[in-house]
């Protein structure tokens, strides 16, 4: 799952994601950048993953707008979970190891194709959100 907050980082939005694990269980997290900063060392960065029953609820709780549900048919939640702890170990740094990048490169790393976050237009996460193949969901109050 990739999610949205359209209305973070000063309207460019801002991403998360989830995945499952075997056992019916999810990690999600993203990377917030609180405050925002071009660079921001790890220690400060708002970095933050949580294994859950619900996807959604951490995703509420932060104020995601939307998501979209992703097709993955080999999916590696072993691999997904080395780079999620790879990605917490990370500066933030605004032109390439930002929200976007890090959602792209957990969610890669469990199997899900996902368009590139630096080509063209899709510079900005709401923008690399639309590419996203599929319907956007809202996050919803329950």
């Amino acid at each position: 799952m990739v999610f949205l907050r359209r209305k973070g980082t000063l309207g460019i939005g801002h991403a998360a994601w989830a995945f499952q694990y075997p056992d019916g269980s999810w990690n999600a997290g993203s990377v917030e950048n609180q405050p925002q900063t071009p660079y921001t060392r790890p220690d400060l960065m708002g970095w933050w993953s949580r294994r859950v029953d619900d996807p959604l609820a951490p995703m509420r709780e932060r104020r995601y707008e939307e998501y979209k549900i992703l097709e993955v048919l080999s999916p590696s939640a072993a691999a997904a979970q080395e780079e999620v702890e790879r990605v917490s170990r990370e500066p933030y740094r605004v032109a390439d190891q930002n929200c976007m990048h890090d959602t792209y490169q957990v969610l890669t790393a469990y199997g899900a194709t996902l368009p590139e976050p630096d080509r063209g237009e899709t510079r900005a996460p709401a923008k690399w959100f639309k590419e996203i193949p599929g319907e956007a969901h809202p996050v919803g109050d329950e």
